[in-house]
């Protein structure tokens, strides 16, 4: 089974009342005494969302822009929050179902997904953002990216940054000037697959 969000087609409003469904149901949880992003966070993204709302109502576009921007921040965050509730909670259906977030059952298990290859970490013009890519693995539903800036080779350190659908994703926000570190791993019908190869860049 896969942990859903069932964010795509929400409006700005509706999101932010997701956000706070979920933060509700998960605080004082005790499956999840340390939550990533913190429950804290995601409130502050769905108030900061729907202050950008309001200020939209005019329909200026610099305010616009703002929305859109809180919108998509938002949804990183409660997509963050499904992987780390998803890595916690394993196949425990009412586990997950208590966080607030859905669940889709799979089909048939395809098998543990394999190592993402050929992952590739660049830094663009835009300052602190880098867009990673990978080749694709049929048995992946989803895929979590990880960051450090310690040492690529120990497991302390690597921070859960991203889960995406697709075999790319654009990390903002990271420390500019900096070499940050990135692997991925794909999460199937039959668990988590090995984490990628690290790659690496020096963020603008």
């Amino acid at each position: 089974m896969v942990v859903i969000t069932e964010t795509a087609r929400l409006s700005s409003t509706a999101l932010a009342a997701k956000a706070d469904f979920i933060v509700e149901r998960m605080t004082d949880n005790d499956a999840f005494p340390n939550p990533q992003p913190p429950l804290a966070t995601i409130s502050a993204g769905a108030a900061a969302l729907r202050q950008a709302v309001t200020g939209a109502l005019d329909g200026g576009i610099t305010a616009t822009a703002i929305k859109d921007a809180r919108h998509r921040d938002l949804r990183l965050m409660v997509n963050k929050l499904a992987g780390h509730v998803s890595s916690v909670a394993g196949d425990d259906e009412l586990l997950i179902r208590s966080c607030g977030f859905g669940v889709r059952r799979t089909g048939t298990p395809k098998g543990e997904p394999g190592k993402p290859a050929s992952v590739r970490a660049v830094a663009t013009e835009h300052v602190g953002r880098v867009d990673v890519a990978w080749s694709p693995i049929p048995e992946a539903v989803t895929y979590h990216i990880q960051h450090t800036q310690g040492d690529p080779l120990g497991e302390e350190g690597w921070v859960l940054i991203a889960v995406s659908t697709r075999a790319a994703v654009q990390v903002k926000g990271l420390p500019s000037a900096k070499l940050s570190h990135f692997r991925v791993a794909g999460i199937g019908t039959a668990g988590m697959g090995p984490w990628s190869q690290v790659s690496s860049c020096l963020v603008k």
